[in-house]
């Protein structure tokens, strides 16, 4: 029940990121600003594909991917669902915060062009948030 509440309140009090350009504004390379020794960061392709790589949670600091999937962004409760999650490295840092499911879901808070801040629920079910900025 406390779970519902938390995203029900995260859906009508934060939801003010218009769906008009979503996609667009969220294509590209973000990285996470909470963490500031071993950031994450995600790629959101125009294709639909995310990347998240992450140089300290991957198994090869050459190619230091760390979790790739399907991406999509719904406007009726401006959520992105991260789907077919694929774990390249075992107990990654973005995967050890928010899960192994198949399917992940963010709720985002607000992006502008530089900006993004995505809500969540952590396993002890209390509300969280990302910050990440977009890199040229």
């Amino acid at each position: 029940m406390k779970l519902i509440i938390i995203i029900l309140i995260c859906f009508f009090f934060f939801n003010n990121s218009p769906y008009q350009d979503t996609n667009s504004k969220l294509e590209g390379k973000w990285k996470l600003t909470n963490e500031i020794e071993c950031p994450d960061f995600i790629i959101f392709n125009p294709n639909n594909t995310y990347l998240i790589f992450n140089d300290c949670g991957s198994i090869d600091p050459k190619y230091p991917i760390v979790e790739k999937g399907v991406w999509r962004y719904e406007n009726k409760n401006s959520s992105i669902i991260f789907s077919d999650r694929e774990f390249i490295s075992p107990n990654s840092i973005f995967s050890n915060n928010h899960g192994y499911d198949s399917t992940l879901w963010f709720y985002l808070k607000n992006i502008t062009d530089e900006k993004m801040e995505l809500c969540y629920i952590n396993k002890e079910n209390d509300f969280m948030y990302d910050h990440y900025v977009k890199v040229k």
